[in-house]
């Protein structure tokens, strides 16, 4: 009989945040103890697949998921960690990419707070 390894990397729950869109993915069984086996199952355009993509992203693949309701506050938060690394010139180039490729969320969020 074949038992189930008890070590490893096991994931609990993955939980994302978007402006449009939150994601909570609950990988426990009833009882709090990690499931051997999870499947994602939905309807098209419910979030199977970035789900997936932000799994692979926290085991290690080379860069995050490119998600319109993901990438604007990643690249935010990138602009505030350049400017408090001293690296001014690459902060404004981030600042640039990000109100150039997300106008829309660079409009909502320049009335209220600018990185």
């Amino acid at each position: 009989m074949i038992g189930l390894r008890t070590h490893g990397i096991r994931i609990r729950r993955l939980r994302l945040h978007g402006d449009d869109r939150d994601y909570d993915v609950d990988f426990r069984a009833p009882d709090d103890t990690v499931r051997p086996l999870s499947v994602l199952a939905g309807a098209f355009s419910t979030g199977k697949t970035t789900i997936l993509e932000f799994v692979d992203y926290c085991l290690g693949a080379n860069d995050h998921p490119r998600h319109p309701e993901i990438t604007p506050k990643a690249l935010e938060k990138a602009v505030k960690a350049w400017r408090a690394a001293g690296k001014d010139d690459e902060a404004e180039k981030t600042l640039n990419k990000l109100k150039s490729r997300y106008p829309e969320y660079w409009q909502r969020r320049s009335t209220t707070a600018v990185p």
